[in-house]
């Protein structure tokens, strides 16, 4: 089970990471109007996001010894996806990885959407649910969208799993 919070903490991590906006000050970059974001620019926001969103996530592993912590940390995982899809939707990332980011976006709402029955289950105390989070069609469309951009020479800086 601990290998599957982990999985799910980096994938919220890279999703967090892939919307290319700090929480608080400008926007930089998160207007459709605006000129589409360099690749440094856009890697540096990726960064500062990891680092920002980090705290926010980590708790779910330590939370997996309590049926309503677990719940409770899930929802917060569920929220972070929902954020980060309408800061995906609403980003002008740079031009070669445009459509990668339209993915991303899908898929994280669809994450999303697909871990409500997981808490519903969690919260009935079945912990074990949880090992059902990186099977699901959501979970594997975002490791797909997340790898196309990684192909593409953006460095994504995650925390290694451990």
């Amino acid at each position: 089970m601990r290998r599957i919070v982990g999985g799910l903490v980096l994938t919220a991590l890279l999703v967090a990471v892939a919307t290319g906006c700090g929480g608080g000050g400008g926007g930089g970059g998160t207007t459709s109007g605006s000129a589409p974001l360099s690749k440094i620019a856009y890697e540096q926001q990726m960064q500062t996001i990891e680092k920002n969103l980090s705290n926010t996530v980590d708790g779910l592993v330590s939370a997996t010894s309590s049926p309503a912590a677990a719940a409770k940390a899930l929802t917060k995982v569920q929220q972070v996806l929902r954020s980060g899809a309408k800061q995906i939707a609403a980003m002008n990332p740079p031009a070669d990885i445009a459509s990668d980011q339209k993915q991303l976006a899908s898929a994280a709402n669809e994450f999303a959407d697909e871990i409500g029955p997981v808490i519903a289950k969690v919260k009935g105390g079945n912990l074990a649910a949880i090992d059902s989070l990186l099977t699901l069609k959501g979970y594997k469309d975002l490791d797909a969208a997340i790898n196309a951009i990684t192909a593409k020479a953006y460095k994504l800086k995650a925390p290694t799993a451990g």
